[in-house]
C-alpha cells in the first residue's frame, strides 16, 4: 500500500504484535459483521476488488458490478485468493492485520477470521495457497512470511529479508517451496519456505516500487512473471529481464494484479484513480476497462479472480473417455459420468489420482442448452470424423466451465482414439493448444485405434458393413466414418508404422502434418502422447484368421506412432488373445479388439505414462515395423 497511508498505522500496530498461536475468531464473538445475506452466485472469472472500508466489490468478467462483501470492521482491504477447492474466499484486512474467510456458497457468510497479528504479522496484505491447503500471508509491516494450515491454525513464521516495506506481496512457485515476493522496492526477492526456511538470491531488480506479482506458466519462474511497478506493469522473462510493459492513459499508481482464468489475460488496478482493467498478456491490449470502483482515490488495493491460475496449486485432472465404433451412451451413463467398457481404466486412474474428474465423450455432442447428449450406435457410423472432433472440442470447453485450470487427458479406444488424436489437429489448425478457462491438454492416449486408417483388402469393409447392418440397420452408403478411415489408409502408402505415417491432420482439416509430426508439434506445447496396439487384435490382421475371405490384410501397425522414447511420444504394443486366431467369423475374430481395455500390462504402462514416466518396455514393448507375428 502507498507509503504515506501506512507509516502511522504500522507504528501503532507494532505494539500489539505477539509471537503466539493463531487466534481464530468465531462469528459468535464480539466482532460485528455487516455482510448482508446474498443470493448472487460467484462464478469462474468473477473479479473481487478490495475497495477499503472493510469491503470487496464483486464484478463479473465483463466488469459489471454484481455483489459485495463487507466485514463491518472498516480499514483497507488488500490481497485476496480462493483456496484450491474454490469454496472459500480468503481476504486481507490490512488495517486490522487479519485474514477473513468468506464462503463461496450462498449467502457468502464471513465464516472465519484469523488474527495474524498474534503470530508476528503486521499490516497483512497478501495471501497465497500451497497445494496441500496451507496458506501463506505476506505482511507490509513486518519481515515475516506466515504459514497456516487449511483450518487457519498457525504453523510457522519465516524471517525474510526486506527492502522498503515488509514481505508485502507473495506468490508461491509450483515447487511448493520457492516464494517470490516484493518489498515495495525494485527487487523481486525469493525465499525458500521448506524446512526452517532460507533466503534465496533475488530473481531480479527492476527499480521503482513494486507491489503485486504473479508467476506465469509453468509457475516455476522459468516462464517469468508479471509485477505492478507503480508507473506501469512489467512482464519479466525467466532470466528476470523486462520484456514487456503494460499501461493505460492517466494511470501511474499500478498496485493490484491477478491472472484471469482464460490463461491469456490479467487484471490490474491503480490505487490513485480507483480504475481497474483487463489486459491481454501477449499483445498488451486493454480488453476490459477502465472500470471505476466509485470509491474514490486511495481505496483500490487488491484484486483476485475466482478460478485464477495459481502457480502452487495442483491443477485438477480431467479425464475424458472416448468409446469406439458401434458404441452407445445412455442418459444414465451421462448422469453418472461413466463410460461403458472403461471400468478397469477408471479404477486404476482413480486409485492413483483420487481427486481426478471423469467425463464421457458423446458422438452426439451438446444439446441447445450445452448439455452432453446420449447417442445410439448409429451415430458412430453416420457422422464425419471431423464433426466428431468438433463435438469433442465443444464438450471439453463445456466441462472446463465447472472444472477450470484443469489438465485434460483424452483416453480413446478404437475410433475414439482417432477422435482424441484428431483434437491435436484441431488445436494445431487453430494455431493454439490452450483450452478454455485456463485448461491445458496434457495427454492423449489411444488404445487399439486405427490412426493409419483401415483397409478394404479382401472384403474387410464388406464385413464391417454386414456387422453394422446387423447392429444398427445401416447400409453401406451411410458408413461415413468407416469410409473416411479407408480413405486415410489409401492415402498413407506403405511406410511403417502406418499409424505414424498417416495424416489425420490432412484427412480432417486439410493440413500437411503426418501423425508423427503432429505429435511432435503437440509436444512443443507440453502435450504427451501414448499409442498402444494389440498384436493379436485380429480386426487389424484378418488374414491371421482361417477365413477364405481374408487370405491377407495385416495392418496392425495402424495402431501406433513411431516410438520416440524417452521423449513422451510412445508407440507400444502387447499381446492379448488367441494365437493364431481359431474363430470362424469376423465378429468373433475381432473380439480381441476389446482386450486392451482390461489388459494388465496396458494399465501399468498407462499409469507410468500419467506419472510422467516411460512405460516399461519389458511389459509394454516398443513397437516394431512391420509388426512381428501374432
Amino acid at each position: 500500500m502507498k507509503r504515506f497511508l501506512r507509516s502511522k498505522l504500522i507504528l501503532s500496530l507494532a505494539a500489539f504484535v505477539m509471537i503466539a498461536a493463531a487466534v481464530v475468531i468465531p462469528l459468535s464473538g464480539n466482532i460485528a459483521h455487516s455482510h448482508a445475506t446474498s443470493s448472487i452466485p460467484w462464478n469462474i472469472g468473477d473479479v473481487f476488488v478490495g475497495v477499503s472500508n472493510g469491503k470487496y466489490n464483486v464484478y463479473d468478467n465483463t466488469g459489471a458490478l454484481k455483489d459485495s462483501v463487507n466485514d463491518g470492521q472498516g480499514g483497507f482491504t488488500t490481497g485476496c485468493a480462493f483456496n484450491g477447492g474454490l469454496d472459500k474466499l480468503y481476504t486481507t484486512n490490512f488495517s486490522n492485520t487479519k485474514v477473513e474467510v468468506y464462503d463461496n456458497a450462498i449467502p457468502h457468510t464471513l465464516s472465519q477470521t484469523v488474527d495474524t497479528a498474534a503470530n508476528g504479522g503486521s499490516a497483512s496484505e497478501s495471501v497465497v495457497f500451497a497445494s496441500n491447503g496451507d496458506f501463506y500471508v505476506g505482511n507490509a509491516g513486518a519481515n515475516a512470511i506466515l504459514r497456516y494450515n487449511a483450518a487457519g491454525t498457525f504453523q510457522q513464521s519465516y524471517a525474510a529479508a526486506t527492502e522498503d516495506r515488509g514481505t508485502d506481496w507473495l506468490d508461491l512457485a509450483s515447487d511448493q517451496k520457492t516464494m517470490f515476493y516484493t518489498s515495495e522496492g525494485g527487487r523481486i526477492m525469493r525465499f525458500d519456505v521448506s524446512g526452517a526456511g532460507a533466503q534465496l538470491a533475488d530473481f531480479a531488480n527492476i527499480g521503482g516500487v513494486s507491489y503485486a506479482l504473479r508467476l506465469l506458466p509453468p509457475g516455476d519462474g522459468s516462464g517469468g512473471l508479471l509485477v505492478a511497478n507503480s508507473t506501469d506493469i512489467k512482464r519479466l522473462d525467466g532470466a528476470g529481464n523486462v520484456v514487456q510493459t503494460y499501461d493505460a492513459p492517466g494511470e501511474d499508481s499500478w498496485f493490484a494484479l491477478n491472472l484471469d482464468p482464460n490463461g491469456k489475460s490479467f487484471w490490474a488496478g491503480d490505487f490513485s484513480t480507483g480504475d481497474f482493467y483487463r489486459f491481454n498478456i501477449a499483445t498488451g491490449a486493454v480488453e476490459v476497462g477502465p472500470i471505476n470502483t466509485g470509491t474514490g482515490a486511495n481505496t483500490l488495493f487488491g484484486i483476485c479472480v475466482k478460478g485464477e491460475p495459481a502457480a502452487a496449486l495442483s491443477r485438477p485432472k480431467l479425464f475424458i473417455f472416448l468409446q469406439g465404433i458401434n458404441s452407445s451412451l445412455s442418459q444414465f451413463d451421462i448422469d453418472g459420468n461413466s463410460t461403458p467398457g472403461f471400468d478397469a481404466i477408471y479404477s486404476r486412474i482413480q486409485q492413483q489420482f483420487p481427486d481426478a474428474n471423469f467425463r464421457p465423450y458423446s458422438y452426439a455432442g451438446l444439446d441447445t442448452n450445452g448439455h452432453v447428449q446420449q447417442y445410439p450406435c448409429d451415430t458412430t457410423f453416420t457422422q464425419s470424423l471431423k464433426k466428431d472432433v468438433q463435438n469433442l472440442d465443444a464438450e471439453i470447453t463445456t466441462y472446463l466451465t465447472t472444472i477450470p485450470n484443469a489438465d485434460v487427458y483424452l483416453v480413446g479406444h478404437s475410433m475414439g482414439g482417432m477422435i482424441a488424436f484428431g483434437e491435436l489437429s484441431f488445436l494445431h489448425q487453430l494455431g493454439k493448444f490452450s483450452l478454455a478457462n485456463n485448461g491445458r491438454l496434457a495427454g492423449v492416449i489411444t488404445l487399439d485405434s486405427p490412426l493409419g486408417g483401415v483397409t478394404n483388402n479382401g472384403g474387410f469393409l464388406a464385413d464391417v458393413t454386414t456387422f453394422a447392418r446387423f447392429n444398427c440397420s445401416l447400409n453401406l452408403g451411410q458408413l461415413i466414418s468407416v469410409n473416411q478411415l479407408v480413405t486415410l489408409f489409401k492415402n498413407t502408402g506403405s511406410s511403417h508404422p502406418l499409424g505414424g505415417k498417416a495424416s489425420i491432420d490432412g484427412l480432417f482439416f486439410g493440413g500437411s502434418l503426418t501423425n508423427d509430426a503432429l505429435a511432435q508439434t503437440a509436444l512443443a506445447h507440453r502435450v504427451s502422447v501414448l499409442t498402444i496396439g494389440n498384436l493379436r487384435d485380429y480386426l487389424y490382421d484378418p488374414g491371421a484368421c482361417p477365413l477364405p475371405k481374408h487370405p491377407q490384410g495385416d495392418f496392425r501397425d495402424t495402431q501406433w506412432l513411431d516410438d520416440q522414447s524417452p521423449t513422451p511420444i510412445f508407440g507400444r504394443d502387447f499381446r492379448d488373445g488367441d494365437a493364431p486366431c481359431s474363430t470362424t467369423t469376423f465378429l468373433l475374430g475381432a473380439l480381441d479388439h476389446l482386450n486392451v481395455l482390461t489388459n494388465a500390462d496396458m494399465l501399468d504402462g498407462m499409469m507410468q505414462f500419467l506419472q510422467g514416466l516411460s512405460p516399461n518396455p519389458q511389459t509394454l514393448p516398443v513397437e516394431t515395423n512391420p509388426p512381428p507375428a501374432p
